[in-house]
């Protein structure tokens, strides 16, 4: 069971999560200390579910050698560990394919201590300080090829004002900001160009991740039956060392917060082994409100592996996803709603295992800032 509710101060190695783009912005110290890393996540999916798109801009990249580097007490700079990934895929048939691929690591970035803004590499982030994140990669891929693309994130409604969940204290080991669950986007990549609907977060904190084991994370744009369109978002530590273990939302178009349900009921099941021999489970499945065997809000959601992952390695898995949802009053079904997203699976303390190194060395590329 998950209790998603407010919690106050309760201890200083725990994680907090905060809401909206009042929040998206420097919240560690600068120059940042051995063992800190930030990044700001964006993904978006095109209106047809042809193109899928994430793009990542890294202060400390922890998905790296970085990590072993802290745990081994080397205390690395930050700032020797910036870092820009890129992915594009496209879908043919029932598999989707990769068409663009950048993760570059570079010595130095500038990053802004009042705004979401940075410049590494050739690739910059920038916002207008009301509601558009604006991204222009530059990329040299793994080998000859290049990766160059413009992105446009308008916030789509008003900012989520939702209570902070977990720490008061600003030293909380992890912070996951949902900034904007609902953007409508624009795309040009090379020669492609799309509208889509997107997605940012941004999460900042200090390594190692001793309080986290694994993390679940999924989200997807619902179709309803009632002839609306919502959104449903779910965030879930099945192992944290915290009072609370994550948060469900569901949204509507807008971006108005309908159901942000105080307890939940969270069952994974179908586990599946990777390539990396990173085990996870697929399904997620989750009922609240009332309880019974007719719940006020259910649904669940499918990692679909089938299809081909976005991103795999020994510790991580990003994949498209599925979410089917419904809504129940005394007993009768109001709306029942299905859609296709992406959700990701995060083991940290595979990331100083045997095979991660190698793996990561094989798709990661250190460059000159130019």
């Amino acid at each position: 069971k998950i209790l998603l509710s407010h919690h106050p101060r309760y201890e200083r190695h725990c994680l907090r999560i905060l809401f909206g783009p009042e929040d998206d912005h420097r919240q560690t110290p600068f120059p940042a200390p051995p063992g800190a890393y930030e990044w700001w996540y964006f993904d978006a999916l095109s209106s047809d579910g042809r193109y899928a798109v994430v793009a990542i801009f890294f202060l400390g990249s922890p998905m790296t050698p970085y990590y072993k580097a802290v745990v081994d007490g080397k205390k690395p700079d930050p700032m020797d560990w910036c870092g820009v990934f890129f992915t594009l895929h496209e879908k043919i048939g029932e598999t989707w394919n990769e068409r663009a691929y950048a993760y570059n690591l570079y010595r130095g970035g500038e990053f802004s201590a009042e705004r979401p803004e940075a410049d590494i590499g050739d690739s910059t982030m920038t916002f207008d300080g009301d509601e558009t994140w604006t991204l222009s990669v530059q990329e040299r891929g793994l080998w000859n090829q290049s990766v160059k693309a413009e992105l446009r994130f308008s916030l789509k409604g008003a900012p989520l004002r939702l209570p902070a969940f977990g720490t008061e204290e600003t030293e909380a080991r992890h912070t996951w900001v949902c900034v904007a669950p609902l953007c409508r986007v624009q795309a040009t990549i090379g020669g492609t160009t799309f509208q889509g609907q997107g997605y940012h977060d941004h999460n900042f904190g200090l390594l190692p991740y001793d309080e986290i084991e694994t993390w679940y994370w999924v989200y997807a744009p619902l179709k309803c039956s009632d002839g609306k369109d919502r959104f449903c978002l779910l965030y879930y530590l099945p192992e944290t060392m915290t009072p609370w273990d994550g948060v469900l939302l569901l949204l509507d178009d807008e971006g108005t917060v309908l159901t942000q349900p105080q307890e939940t009921d969270i069952m994974l099941a179908g586990p599946r082994r990777g390539r990396y021999g990173f085990t996870y489970c697929r399904e997620l499945e989750w009922k609240s409100g009332s309880g019974g065997t007719n719940p006020q809000f259910y649904g669940a959601a499918r990692l679909k592996a089938f299809e081909g992952s976005f991103s795999e390695g020994p510790f991580y898995v990003r994949l498209p996803a599925h979410i089917h949802a419904a809504e129940s009053s005394n007993g009768e079904v109001v709306w029942t709603g299905h859609g296709e997203g992406i959700g990701e699976v995060f083991r940290p303390f595979r990331l100083c295992g045997p095979i991660a190194s190698r793996a990561m060395w094989s798709r990661i590329r250190r460059r000159n800032r130019p």
